[in-house]
């Protein structure tokens, strides 16, 4: 899958050699991330959601506020970040979606690999 590009993105001049960026992403229904809480996302170190509108209306989230199908996420970062943040909200990083089907489970050390077998 291609990775997606921001729908925008602006320089932040919050001094004249300021390399912060606002980007914006509005997630569609195939990326892995709908349904994830925000403390689930892996973001780039330095970078922030700075905000996230759902249906035209400007939430207050928390980390576990869960991204919806059109929610439109504004992302400060910078240039380098870029790369990593496409990734992060391109349509299939297959371990996030693996470890949110399976989940976390224990197998008792004495217990044959031929008795969990499917």
């Amino acid at each position: 899958p291609s990775k997606p590009e921001p729908i925008s993105r602006t320089g932040v001049e919050i001094y004249p050699t300021s390399e912060w960026e606002l980007f914006i992403y509005r997630l569609k229904a195939d990326k892995w991330c709908i349904g994830e809480p925000l403390r689930s996302l892996s973001m780039p170190e330095g970078t922030r959601i700075a905000a996230v509108f759902r249906s035209k209306e400007l939430l207050h989230p928390s980390g576990s506020t869960r991204l919806e199908e059109d929610d439109t996420l504004c992302v400060l970062a910078q240039e380098k970040d870029l790369d990593a943040l496409s990734l992060l909200f391109s349509e299939a990083p297959e371990k996030a979606s693996l470890a949110r089907f399976f989940g976390d489970f224990f197998l008792d050390i004495e217990v044959k690999l031929a008795d969990i077998a499917v």
